[in-house]
Parts: structure tokens; sequence; C-alpha cells
């Protein structure tokens, strides 16, 4: 699949060479979704064109992918600021997907992003309620409880954090 050959150049920094072999992908199927999120995942400097690339790719796509496409819709608008755009995508693809796990971590990324971390930290604990071993979640609770001036916490948080990395072996990653 050329997508996966595609999505390698992009992975290892070649977006510009990525981007015009995903064009040219879209010159033989204007319809090709996958081409479309690709070249979304490419514009990661023009979130303008990152997000039209996903609205394309949604439009295009109505199968079992649509779910991590709203998210990636979503994730976008957050990062745009458009923080009730960002809430309407993620609640699409929980009701596609109903990944509790996964929703209450977009709730959470909106209100970290807003720099409302009290907010953030609820979701964060329900969150760690689902996963007490999860290696991101650990290390946002490092952050978030940093960045509301409670230390010992985050200490903790960032201990159980380290902790966990240590022990994974980077080969079977």
């Amino acid at each position: 699949n050329c997508t996966i050959i595609l999505s390698f150049y992009r992975t290892i920094g070649l977006t510009t060479y990525a981007e015009k072999e995903y064009d040219n992908a879209l010159k033989f199927n204007p319809n090709d979704w996958l081409a479309y999120r690709g070249k979304g995942l490419s514009n990661l400097d023009d979130l303008v064109k990152q997000l039209d690339n996903f609205h394309k790719a949604v439009s295009l796509n109505h199968g079992p992918e649509l779910s991590s496409l709203f998210i990636s819709l979503g994730s976008s608008y957050l990062q745009a600021g458009f923080f009730e755009k960002s809430k309407y995508y993620f609640q699409k693809a929980y009701d596609l997907d109903g990944n509790t796990f996964q929703y209450l971590r977009n709730q959470y990324s909106i209100e970290y992003f807003q720099g409302h971390f009290e907010k953030a930290g609820e979701f964060l604990g329900k969150i760690f309620a689902l996963d007490t071993n999860n290696i991101g979640t650990l290390s946002s609770l490092g952050f978030n409880y940093m960045f509301l001036g409670m230390h010992k916490e985050s200490l903790k948080y960032f201990e159980k954090w380290f902790n966990s990395i240590k022990s994974v072996d980077p080969v079977s990653m």
C-alpha cells in the first residue's frame, strides 16, 4: 500500500517528499481518504491545510476508521485553539467507538490546553482509575500536579512514570 510507504517518509522526516507523493496518489485516485489523512498528518506547520485534509478524509470515509479521523480533527482544532469544535469532534468519535479511555484523554487535553489544571486533573483521575500503569497518564499526572504547585504529588507520579519506562524493553516496543 502506497500510503504505508508514504507514512514511512513522513515518519523519517521527509514530509515535503511525502506530501508530493500524497498529491501524486490523489491524481490517480481523488477519493483516497488515506492520502488526505496522510497529508493532514504531514501538515504540522499549517493547521488550515491540516484541517482541510482531515475534513476531506472524513467526507470520504464512513468505515471503522472514521472515529480516529474525528480524533485527528478534534486534535487539530484543539491545537488551533477552537476548543468547542474540538469537543464536538471528540464527542463524535466517542459516539462511534465508545472508547471511554480515549474520550477522557481528549477531555483532559482540552482542559489542559486551556490551562484549567484542576479540571484536567479530574479527568486524569478518571483515566488513572481505568489504567494505573499507563505511561502517558503517569507523566500527565506528574506535569499536572507540577502546574498546580503540588510538587510532592508531582514527584510521586514522575517516579512511577520513570520506574515504568525503566522496565520497558525497548526491543519489544
